[in-house]
């Protein structure tokens, strides 16, 4: 059976084209990595009150893998945009 991880290198190959877009219009891996935490905590308020609408809870899905791929982005993108250190260890230690 095949896991995530099998699937990664795949995945990582289909984002090369967006992380190099990225890179050339300066969007560092920080603001990835801001924007991946801005959008948990909007998705988490939001399946906050899937209690009184439950199809909110769909956006948990449809935002766990927009999670993952910014993960990834920001992941791949350090090496395409030659940054790194600075606040980019803080985030690597909570695992942001």
């Amino acid at each position: 059976m095949a896991s995530v991880y099998d699937l990664k290198p795949r995945f990582q190959a289909l984002l090369r084209p967006l992380i190099g877009r990225l890179a050339r219009a300066g969007v560092t891996p920080n603001a990835v990595t801001l924007a991946a935490v801005a959008g948990s905590v909007a998705v988490g308020g939001l399946v906050a009150l899937a209690r009184d609408r439950p199809a909110l809870l769909l956006l948990l899905p449809v935002w766990l893998f927009l999670r993952m791929a910014l993960n990834a982005i920001d992941g791949a993108h350090p090496g395409r945009a030659r940054v790194g250190g600075g606040v980019r260890r803080y985030f690597a230690h909570f695992g942001w």
